[in-house]
């Protein structure tokens, strides 16, 4: 669920500052211990004080001078146009909640080199 404005987050501040402090949230599944990655998604000690400070504070709304500009969503493809799409040969239904036990799909890949001439 997106939260994009202080009238979605505020109802879950408190879920908010569970996740952030156990770091479910952001969603980063690197092993600090092997690396820093460039862009990654981690909060700092800081900024996980900062947000339980929020909640416990009451969570307050801020100045709207204070807002970054909002996220612009693209359409089509997010990382440019792929080089070719694979269809699925028949309809997946996945549940808006809950967990999906592991599916495997096979389809059929065209393709006009033969797997020797891959190689």
């Amino acid at each position: 669920m997106p939260l994009l404005s202080f009238a979605d987050a505020r109802p879950w501040s408190r879920a908010i500052k569970r996740a952030v402090q156990t770091r479910e949230m952001p969603p980063w599944f690197a092993d600090p211990a092997h690396g820093r990655f460039r862009n990654e998604r981690r909060f700092s000690g800081q900024e996980i004080v900062a947000i339980s400070s929020w909640v416990d504070g009451g969570s307050p709304k801020g100045r709207d001078s204070d807002l970054p500009p909002p996220p612009r969503f693209v359409g089509g493809w997010q990382n440019g146009q792929p080089d070719y799409v694979i269809e699925m040969p028949i309809d997946v239904e996945l549940p808006a909640e809950g967990q999906v036990e592991l599916q495997d799909f096979f389809v059929a890949v065209p393709s006009t080199h033969s797997i020797r001439s891959l190689r």
